[in-house]
């Protein structure tokens, strides 16, 4: 694990050589591994040769995608191999669409996304971005630290300890050359005017001159919608310890000298942990959350940008408001500070689960199999998910349960017990089935014995409080004094 010191091996060597280490001492070592091995079920079968790994990954499960029916507009650069294909569609399924609802007086309320959208003449209505055509003369500035290097989407641990450098990236494009090369695209497919990228980096993920600050203020006035993307510098281990989470000061002076100019603003954000992000999430007209989403995060998000891609992730954390707000995991009870400064409880930013698309996904109320669970049963939920438009889309129905009471700790207000993710057509309403394990409503009491209570319980479907539906386990059960059960 040390990046850049591999003496470990040869001085071990020596020790054992001079009886300072002895063999006996290596053997046990060397026995512990190989023991957490096996168990693991590394040994089940042969070492592939590297020849076959491109392969294997390639026929693995992917995530089909979406994309907007329509006119084709070519892929942003060439075709990916098969291995690719299957880290890019990992890729697409992530990206997490958080907000999308344009500032300004003239536009408040209409979604700024997909950019083929708001690069035509304004419409109060989500109309399919490939039946539109962008303006002539129309104008993109990409713009951040995040915006023009592969490195910042990949994170330490690539390659090397602290990520690889951008020269060695083989495949790949960074979000500006993505954004360009779709720009491009679009414009063939579509038949309009050209559509022009201006890209900057802006400052870097810790420090801005104030040229950079006023080239990038000139170009966001010429501009007719920005995508900043800022985020967080690859970082591992003590190189990524932070006194604070805060956006950086060069990044919020960025994002202060391009808000200058009164254009919409979608903020890509590619960081590793949530970063407090204060008035940038108030001043864009769009927040796009894509964790780090390594080489392939240009295509994806330009995808994402154009309307080719129907963002569909959730997310994975409760995205913090304020640094106060880390301990503020879903399952907690949380207030509104906009009720005052006495509420006991944290206030997210965004909820676990979160994630919008560019369609309109409508839940149904949840039907349940049984009122009453019994021992070693399972609950069914059905659950009808329908597509309003405009988009085809992938949609995940997430089922979180609560328990009413228990005997001898608080309940969480809610945890997620099952999710499923399918796919609805444009004008269609498809009924997703998840299930809901007898064993998975156990919890840990202070001894550590592994219980499930006869006790009421609710099953709530998505983030909000409306679609529930209430169920009874009728029998107790005790599977001893263990952290793991069935």
């Amino acid at each position: 694990m040390v990046p850049n010191d591999y003496t470990f091996g040869p001085a071990l060597k020596a020790l054992v050589q001079s009886g300072a280490v002895t063999q006996a001492r290596v053997d046990e070592s060397v026995a512990r591994i190989l023991a957490l091995k096996h168990a693991l079920g590394l040994f089940d079968e042969p070492v592939r040769p590297e020849r076959v790994l491109p392969a294997a990954v390639a026929h693995r499960p992917v995530v089909p995608v979406a994309l907007q029916p329509g006119a084709d507009l070519g892929p942003v650069h060439g075709p990916p191999g098969a291995a690719d294909g299957g880290s890019l569609n990992i890729t697409r399924a992530s990206l997490t669409l958080l907000a999308n609802n344009a500032s300004g007086s003239a536009t408040a309320g209409r979604p700024v996304l997909p950019l083929t959208n708001w690069l035509v003449t304004p419409s109060s209505s989500r109309a399919a971005p490939a039946s539109t055509a962008a303006a002539a003369g129309a104008s993109i500035l990409v713009v951040g630290p995040a915006a023009t290097t592969r490195r910042a989407l990949c994170g330490g641990w690539t390659q090397h300890w602290l990520g690889a450098c951008e020269q060695e990236f083989q495949r790949g494009a960074s979000i500006a050359d993505a954004v360009t090369a779709m720009a491009g695209s679009y414009a063939a497919a579509s038949g309009a005017g050209a559509v022009t990228v201006t890209a900057l980096q802006g400052c870097n993920f810790t420090t801005a001159s104030m040229a950079q600050l006023q080239e990038a203020a000139a170009a966001a006035r010429d501009a007719d919608v920005i995508v900043l993307a800022v985020g967080e510098a690859p970082e591992s281990e003590s190189e990524g310890n932070e006194n604070s989470l805060e956006l950086s000061d060069a990044q919020m002076a960025l994002f202060d000298a391009v808000a200058a100019a009164g254009k919409p603003i979608v903020t890509v954000l590619v960081e590793p942990r949530p970063r407090i992000l204060g008035r940038v999430a108030d001043g864009s007209a769009a927040l796009l959350m894509t964790y780090l989403p390594c080489y392939n995060g240009g295509q994806a998000v330009s995808e994402v940008l154009f309307g080719r891609l129907n963002p569909s992730g959730r997310l994975s954390l409760s995205y913090p408001r304020t640094s106060g707000d880390l301990g503020a995991y879903y399952q907690k009870p949380t207030g509104d500070y906009s009720q005052g400064t006495s509420m006991p409880f944290h206030s997210p930013l965004f909820t676990f689960g979160h994630g919008l698309s560019f369609s309109d996904i409508v839940e149904a109320a949840p039907v349940l199999s049984t009122s009453r669970l019994g021992f070693n049963e399972t609950l069914t939920v059905s659950v009808g998910v329908t597509n309003h438009g405009p988009m085809d889309a992938w949609h995940t129905v997430l089922v979180f349960v609560r328990q009413l009471w228990r005997n001898q700790i608080t309940p969480e207000v809610r945890m997620l017990k099952a999710f499923q993710r399918v796919a609805v057509r444009n004008g269609e309403t498809v009924t997703a089935v998840l299930r809901v394990p007898y064993a998975s409503l156990a919890y840990v009491t202070p001894s550590l014995e592994t219980i499930v209570e006869a006790a009421p319980f609710q099953a709530v479907v998505g983030t909000g409080e409306a679609l529930t539906a209430s169920f009874n386990v009728t029998e107790g059960h005790s599977f001893g004094r263990s952290l793991r059960y069935a």
